[in-house]
């Protein structure tokens, strides 16, 4: 069993949504904040500013705060995200 299909157990949620659907990974601690920011299925990039970027995604957009962000790779619906990420939430 994967660690995916673990959490979806423990959730009580027989399987996965079909389709894609957004996967966000948050990695390092840097000064309070993570460093980086890793988001699978993007379907666009709404706005981008040093402090907040948004994204659409399937459903819906994310929005990514913090401080001396900037992206550091887009590419077939990958986004890496590097700075003091200090917030990233669904809207």
């Amino acid at each position: 069993m994967s660690f995916f299909d673990s959490i979806l157990e423990s959730l009580g949620v027989d399987s996965a949504p079909e389709g894609q659907f957004l996967k966000l990974t948050l990695i390092g601690n840097k000064g309070g904040g993570f460093c980086y920011a890793y988001l699978e299925n993007v379907l666009s990039v709404k706005s981008y500013s040093p402090q907040e970027i948004a994204v659409c995604v399937k459903g819906g957009g994310v929005t990514i705060k913090g401080e001396n962000m900037y992206i550091k790779k887009y590419c077939q619906g990958d986004l890496a995200v590097c700075g003091k990420i200090m917030k990233a939430e669904r809207n």
